[in-house]
């Protein structure tokens, strides 16, 4: 699917190392989204996120944590929601249901937001996970068009050619009190894409059901990253050492190594 100005992602996030920062240094890299667990493992090697503060002893401290310095946002709704520390996975999880919308589900689930309290990514992601409860007209805008609707559905329900009979008294009919009046009795309102209105909610799908079946999105939090980087980082400063004092000590003479075990 295409996003505004013929985007072919939902969005970019600049992710910047937050210890650099605070020292100073401006690292980071755009990502663009969705991404994988490998992709941002890589991209938070190369900003650093992982590393050792001090190269000379890995064993000091790391640096930890990351933080996002900039959006390049093609989706409607979300930098209303998104900022400096939302999570990753969250942005993940909501960029692959975006992935997944054809372009009347896309336009529904940006109208939508106009009838939910929308203030996280996993509100959005909760919202993108129910938009079967959700209708939407896109030549409906506004009570006009609503009312006109009504009718010309009745007709399609009953006979036409007994409409037919009655066509002078189509001219008569006011569309507009017609349309308020049913759009008071509806859970809806007019949007930029049509109509959109509430369904029966008892589909009704938690978020907490959403987020196990996007589980496998996650693309896992700065410290879990940290925390597998930063292993393989001592696993292999431990081994250094290792085989630096291993090759010391077989440098030495035997009359040396005698004196040194005395």
């Amino acid at each position: 699917m295409k996003y505004k100005f013929d985007k072919d992602y939902p969005f970019a996030v600049w992710i910047g190392n937050l210890g650099k920062y605070n020292e100073g240094d401006l690292v980071g890299e755009w990502v663009k989204f969705p991404t994988t667990y490998q992709e941002m493992r890589g991209v938070m090697e190369r900003i650093g996120i992982g590393q050792p503060v001090d190269p000379d002893d890995p064993l000091f401290g790391y640096y930890e944590e990351h933080y996002i310095g900039d959006y390049d946002c093609y989706v409607d709704g979300l930098m209303d929601v998104a900022g400096e520390y939302t999570s990753l996975d969250s942005l993940n999880m909501l960029a692959v249901q975006l992935e997944s919308l054809n372009e009347p589900d896309y336009h529904k689930f940006v109208a939508a937001q106009s009838l939910v309290d929308c203030s996280s990514v996993d509100d959005l992601v909760h919202l993108a996970g129910n938009l079967h409860l959700y209708s939407l007209d896109p030549g409906v805008k506004n009570e006009y068009d609503l009312g006109y609707q009504h009718v010309a559905a009745l007709r399609e329900l009953r006979d036409n050619d007994e409409f037919d009979k009655c066509g002078y008294l189509w001219n008569h009919i006011n569309y507009k009190s017609l349309g308020e009046e049913i759009a008071s009795s509806l859970d809806g309102c007019f949007t930029n894409y049509g109509y959109v209105a509430s369904l029966d909610e008892r589909n009704h799908q938690p978020l907490e059901d959403i987020l196990e079946e996007l589980e496998k999105y996650k693309v896992t939090t700065s410290s879990e990253i940290t925390g597998d980087i930063a292993q393989d980082l001592t696993t292999s400063a431990k081994s250094a050492r290792e085989a630096s004092v291993a090759l010391k000590s077989a440098s030495l003479s035997p009359t040396q190594t005698q004196n040194k075990d005395r």
